[in-house]
């Protein structure tokens, strides 16, 4: 028995120290190619409430009112260019403008703002998902028929505002908000690209275009996420490792599991985030159809 006794302890060593050896170099190996596994390293310079372009994007997200039966609809006229437009469509936008001047004009005042810290305005948990997708398409249709109506100023505030708020998305440390500002880019960039060829526009408006490209560098901001979630990985593994069950009561079959092979399990989920982000680096053609781990494990 104490020969049993003996071996497992044995191999509980084996597998402690292997862990904190295989997790000090992937934790190097992280920070030289992701980026720092500080949580502190990760939270943006804080900003005044009347700077904070997030503020009105925020108010403006939760202030729209879209009707159920309405939401494909505006979704097709956020993407489709206005001169193609049926009458039946031109009405029912109208109904939604009218109902959403209020929205529109918390929206508007976002447009142009230089400094969008999203992170600021919300709350823990707080997810924007829905409300910024209706809010992107509202203010697509919106630029949209400001150009068929002969309206340039309208068309830069809404087109501003969604630039604005697809270059904050893009540029915040979650990579859920990332894919809501891509998703936000790809209707602005058809809305800008009917702006080219609108009469509306004359030269020095169509000039004004290119600053409505968001310009944010994706991988950047992409590694930017992935350093924040294996920070926070840090913080729950730290958790685990103190042995607490659901119910935060320590237990005992926890408190061993983790000790033994906590720290390895660490070093893969830091492992996966590296070869994720040196997957995204490879040129297009030769990547692997998916990366090597889903994205927020």
């Amino acid at each position: 028995m104490a020969l049993f006794l003996l071996a497992i302890l044995a191999v509980a060593l084996y597998y402690r120290s292997r862990g904190a050896n295989e997790l000090a170099e992937a934790r190097k190996e992280f920070e030289v190619k992701v980026g720092p596994l500080d949580p502190a390293a990760y939270q943006p310079t804080r900003v005044k409430d009347e700077d904070n372009g997030a503020i009105w994007l925020k108010a403006g997200a939760q202030a729209v009112v879209i009707f159920q039966l309405e939401r494909a609809g505006l979704g097709i006229l956020a993407r489709t260019p206005s001169p193609q437009w049926t009458p039946e469509q031109i009405t029912q936008l109208k109904a939604i403008q009218e109902r959403n001047a209020p929205a529109l004009a918390l929206l508007y005042r976002a447009a142009g703002m230089k400094v969008c810290d999203l992170n600021a305005v919300m709350g823990e948990g707080e997810r924007i998902g829905l409300p910024a997708i209706h809010a992107a398409r509202l203010l697509a249709a919106d630029a949209r028929d400001a150009l068929r109506q002969g309206d340039a100023d309208r068309f830069f505030k809404g087109a501003k505002a969604l630039s604005t708020s697809a270059s904050a998305m893009e540029c915040a440390p979650e990579t859920i908000l990332q894919i809501l500002g891509s998703y936000e880019e790809r209707l602005l960039l058809p809305v800008i690209q009917e702006a080219t060829g609108s009469p509306v526009l004359d030269q020095a408006s169509i000039s004004r275009l290119d600053a409505l490209v968001p310009s944010g560098n994706l991988m950047d901001a992409w590694r930017r996420a992935l350093g924040k979630e294996a920070a926070d990985l840090e913080t729950r593994m730290g958790a685990a490792a103190e042995g607490k069950d659901s119910s935060g009561r320590p237990s005992l079959r926890s408190r061993l599991i983790s000790w033994m092979t906590g720290d390895l399990d660490h070093a893969r989920y830091l492992r996966l985030w590296v070869e994720t982000v040196a997957w995204a680096r490879e040129p297009y053609a030769l990547r692997s159809p998916s990366p090597p781990h889903p994205l927020g494990v």
